[in-house]
């Protein structure tokens, strides 16, 4: 552990002198040496002995001990972000912030008070260029998204117009289902009319039964293309489907990429 850990004295006292005052003073070396020093110690397979309190020690000595800086950041923003402002986007903030601290930080404390170069003229006009390149780009970039959104919307349309036609062909193959189940009765009771008849030597019942017979074999015959035609139909339609929700989800990809 840390605390059981043996500090060399060495790497807190820098050095120890006597003033003019004939006392003796202590000079100490930085904090951030100190930590250099306890965080290098390593085990014998060469990891470092301390990680875990090198990661809290580093967090640390990062938390701002006090508001001062937070405030005097808020304050700037407050200057930069004015009511004509309001639209600006990230990249033109950071790069009025990266101005403003740029001008500070050289004295100047004011743009209009910043001597005026050859050099910054020079920059001045090549990101005028930049800028209008960039606008140019997003203008195109902005183009083509709607373009692209536009056919999105289309295809949800049509997906939807297609589900539609599915719908309606399944309710017609339903109903086609049920008419084939009452031909089949009409067939079935054709069949039976005749077995009966030919069982007990009465012909007179023959006619009826085999106009049963040939009512619901046709019947059945119509019924039976017409449902099957439907789930070719339906097939059709379906695979129309998968292509759409796959060009969908391709444009959808591309807009999220953009």
């Amino acid at each position: 552990m840390y605390s059981m850990e043996a500090i060399d004295d060495s790497w807190i006292t820098k050095r120890k002198y006597n003033g003019l005052d004939g006392q003796e003073h202590i000079e100490y070396h930085e904090i951030d040496y100190y930590w250099n020093k306890v965080l290098s110690i390593v085990r014998f397979n060469g990891y470092s002995k301390y990680s875990t309190l090198a990661k809290l020690v580093k967090n640390v000595r990062i938390v701002s001990h006090g508001k001062a800086d937070v405030e005097r950041g808020f304050s700037t923003n407050g200057n930069i972000l004015t009511q004509e402002r309001t639209l600006l986007s990230d990249k033109s903030i950071n790069g009025l912030r990266a101005i403003y601290d740029d001008v500070d930080y050289l004295g100047y404390r004011s743009v209009h008070k910043m001597p005026i170069s050859i050099d910054i003229l020079r920059a001045v006009q090549k990101l005028s260029a930049l800028y209008k390149e960039e606008a140019s780009r997003m203008k195109a970039l902005a183009a083509t998204q709607q373009q692209e959104n536009e056919q999105f919307q289309k295809i949800e349309v049509e997906k939807k117009k297609l589900l539609e036609q599915e719908q309606e062909l399944m309710l017609k193959y339903k109903r086609l289902q049920l008419e084939h189940k009452t031909a089949q009765l009409l067939l079935d009771e054709g069949n039976q009319r005749m077995g009966n008849s030919l069982k007990k030597g009465d012909f007179t019942d023959v006619h009826a039964a085999y106009a049963l017979n040939k009512s619901g074999t046709e019947k059945i015959k119509v019924i039976d293309e017409e449902m099957t035609k439907i789930m070719e139909n339906v097939s059709i339609i379906q695979q129309k489907r998968i292509h759409a929700e796959r060009e969908q989800s391709r444009k959808k990809s591309k807009l999220a990429a953009e």
